[in-house]
């Protein structure tokens, strides 16, 4: 697929896996660039890449964050605690 390939938000949403509306989030909070067809938004095939990579890196750095804080404290090889049934 050619990397300047604008999606509809309903194409978008089924690349990134997550329902319309919370894409349509995304989009109004500036976390992912669009345009605009009329009254019909457009995204970027690149921006949806870029915007998965950025999140894929923030998450990355949040469980080395959480993995370092465990092992400095000590319970990085415990079992949680938590026994809440299921």
């Amino acid at each position: 697929m050619p990397t300047n390939t604008q999606l509809t938000t309903p194409q978008a949403a089924d690349h990134l896996g997550i329902l319309r509306p919370a894409l349509v989030k995304l989009l109004d909070h500036g976390d992912i660039p669009f345009s605009t067809v009329g009254a019909q938004r457009r995204v970027l095939l690149t921006d949806l890449v870029a915007y998965e990579e950025a999140l894929t890196r923030r998450r990355r750095a949040c469980l080395r964050e959480a993995t370092r804080k465990a092992a400095a404290d000590g319970s990085y090889f415990q079992a949680p605690t938590d026994t809440a049934t299921r």
